[in-house]
C-alpha cells in the first residue's frame, strides 16, 4: 500500500517508534529492518509524541 500511495506518509506516535525510525534511517540493510524500503526523500514522516 504505502509504494503505490500517490502521497507516501508514515504517521509514527510515541518515543519508541521514534528512535526505531531513527535507527532506520541510520543504516541500510533491508533485511534487518525492512520498513527501510520506504524511506526515500518522497515520503512524508510526522512524528507525535
Amino acid at each position: 500500500m504505502l509504494a503505490s500511495a500517490r502521497s507516501p506518509i508514515l504517521s509514527v506516535s510515541g518515543q519508541a517508534k521514534l528512535d526505531t525510525l531513527r535507527t532506520a534511517l541510520a543504516g541500510d540493510d533491508l533485511a534487518e529492518m525492512p520498513v527501510r524500503a520506504f524511506l526515500n526523500p518522497s515520503l512524508e514522516i510526522y512524528w507525535c509524541p
